[in-house]
């Protein structure tokens, strides 16, 4: 399609990219360490944060009862953190993986208003694939597949997140950020 691939601000785009892969690290690291419903809540609050930060990086406009709505849903958050007072490392381990998610998502939605969404879809593992390599080759045996059928998987896995990816480009293209990340939730 002719589309420039290093884009007219790479560095922003770059940031998207280490944003998005710092986010999904704290993910993996939470799902390891927290039970597998704190992690997947705690990942899935990142509506939460676009909706708090949206309106100060990218001037979208709030609706009434906005603030009191986010405040309540982050005190909500909080109690999964640290439901007796006192924080447990790894949740906020997770909560930082969210707010890296969110952070990510506005990079998206304000390089959408200068770049090609085939850019900024390519940029998200250009900047993951360096440090997810080391991982691996760190982790040595245990990063690679046991048989043609983890192959199959994995490759099933990188098709969904493709797409995964390429609808939430366009969708935070079209819609505010907070709205369009909403429908994650779904």
């Amino acid at each position: 399609q002719h589309v420039p691939l290093i884009g007219s601000r790479p560095f922003v785009l770059l940031l998207r990219g280490l944003l998005g892969y710092s986010a999904l690290s704290c993910y993996f690291y939470s799902v390891q360490h927290l039970p597998l419903g704190d992690a997947v809540l705690l990942q899935y609050s990142h509506p939460l944060f676009i909706a708090a930060i949206a309106p100060w990086f990218l001037k979208e406009r709030t609706a009434r009862g906005h603030w009191p709505l986010v405040s309540l849903a982050l005190l909500g958050v909080t109690l999964i953190v640290g439901p007796s007072g006192d924080l447990r490392g790894q949740a906020l381990v997770g909560l930082t993986g969210s707010a890296f998610s969110g952070l990510a998502y506005i990079a998206v939605r304000q390089l959408s208003r200068t770049e090609h969404p085939l850019t900024i879809l390519v940029w998200f593992p250009a900047a993951s694939i360096p440090f997810a390599l080391a991982a691996s080759i760190a982790a040595g045996r245990a990063a690679l597949p046991r048989g043609w059928l983890d192959v199959v998987g994995h490759l099933a896995v990188t098709a969904a997140a493709l797409i995964g990816q390429w609808t939430l480009t366009q969708g935070l293209a079209r819609v505010d950020a907070a709205r369009a990340t909403a429908v994650t939730m779904t």
